[in-house]
């Protein structure tokens, strides 16, 4: 591959404080902007959002929990992802993810690519699933839902990493909430540790 060309190793140092103070003013200058809704629905938690995810998780509705839960998810896999592909540059990696005809535009394309570039095996594969199929089932369902349904409590149970019969008396929406934070830690700690760090923040 020609000089350039490959940008996988180009990574920022991870502890420099003028960089962080650079993204973090670039952050917030941009909340709160008039944006398309593309770009709003792409704007990334800041170093205190992902400090209190889980609180703000706690505050949100059932189905605002899960439909930002797993958006978190989804960004951390994309973020993931990127780190194991070249960088052509001129934009066209974000082609890949962001577009009407974005091949990598779906949560569902993302999981099945993230797969087949080896950053997880089939257990990962099939909590991204769970978790991509419990937003959809609230963005998508027309009438009220919440964690309380049956099929909503098996699914999270079966996303927990701790048995059912050993967890405490706790909110599924919380328990949803906390596998997809653990998760999102873990995808975002592989893509740094791929030396190619596009979020301008890093996972707690």
């Amino acid at each position: 591959m020609h000089g350039g060309e490959d940008r996988r190793g180009a990574h920022r140092k991870k502890d420099d404080p003028v960089a962080e103070a650079e993204r973090q003013r670039r952050h917030r200058e941009g909340r709160g902007k008039k944006q398309s809704l593309s770009d709003l629905s792409r704007e990334l938690p800041s170093t205190r959002d992902l400090e209190n995810y889980t609180a703000s998780l706690s505050a949100e509705s059932d189905r605002g929990a899960a439909i930002m839960a797993a958006a978190l998810v989804e960004r951390a896999l994309e973020d993931a992802i990127r780190s194991r592909l070249a960088d052509p540059g001129d934009g066209i990696a974000d082609s890949w993810f962001d577009g009407i005809n974005a091949p990598f535009k779906s949560f569902a394309a993302k999981i099945v690519l993230g797969r087949a570039l080896g950053i997880y095996g089939p257990g990962l594969e099939t909590r991204l699933n769970h978790i991509k199929n419990v937003r959809n089932a609230f963005a998508h369902r027309s009438i009220p839902l919440d964690f309380t349904h049956p099929t909503l409590v098996d699914v999270t149970d079966k996303l927990s990493f701790v048995p059912a019969r050993l967890q405490p008396e706790m909110p599924h929406k919380i328990v949803f909430g906390a596998v997809c934070v653990a998760l999102a830690h873990s995808l975002g700690t592989y893509s740094q540790e791929k030396g190619h760090e596009l979020m301008p923040v890093r996972f707690p």
